[in-house]
């Protein structure tokens, strides 16, 4: 059964949920490695009906800071509407957050013409752990709720029903 966090826990999860989108959003992915865990999940299966996988800290900075995804051609900004928190274990919670998602991709690099737009709701579990004492992000699940435009398209690698 879930209980609650301290306000301290509650503090460091927020800062770290900020940093999470944040970082994103200015494409400073050293922030992003900041609040990482050593091993990262990623659970598509809702969001894309892919099976969770779980990678180094470093495989995840450099699937995120890829030239044809945040890390070039495209740009996203995450509004972050309530959160609440579920201490899971001594040492892990999940966070629930709603997040609303806007994305451009661009044709090429110099960003001159847009290839598609695309925006999101979902409710985004973020799953913590403490590591040596400190609070990290050491998951991340999307819902999908709604999406717009052709949001389908943002992460598309030359086939549109690619994904991550």
């Amino acid at each position: 059964m879930a209980s609650d966090i301290t306000f301290e826990e509650y503090m460091a999860l927020s800062r770290i949920t900020f940093e999470w989108a944040d970082s994103y959003d200015s494409k400073q992915f050293d922030r992003l490695a900041a609040i990482l865990a050593p091993e990262v999940t990623l659970d598509y299966s809702e969001a894309f009906g892919q099976k969770p996988i779980t990678m180094s800290k470093e495989s995840f900075l450099k699937l995120s800071d890829n030239p044809n995804r945040l890390g070039g051609i495209v740009d996203c900004i995450h509004h972050i509407g309530g959160s609440k928190y579920d201490r899971t274990g001594p040492d892990t919670v999940t966070g629930y957050h709603q997040v609303r998602t806007e994305y451009k991709r661009y044709k090429t690099v110099e960003k001159k013409e847009v290839e598609a737009t695309g925006q999101g709701l979902t409710l985004m579990h973020h799953y913590y752990k403490k590591v040596d004492g400190k609070w990290k992000l050491a998951g991340t699940k999307p819902g999908r709720r709604m999406n717009d435009f052709n949001f389908d398209e943002i992460f598309a690698e030359g086939n549109p029903k690619s994904k991550i």
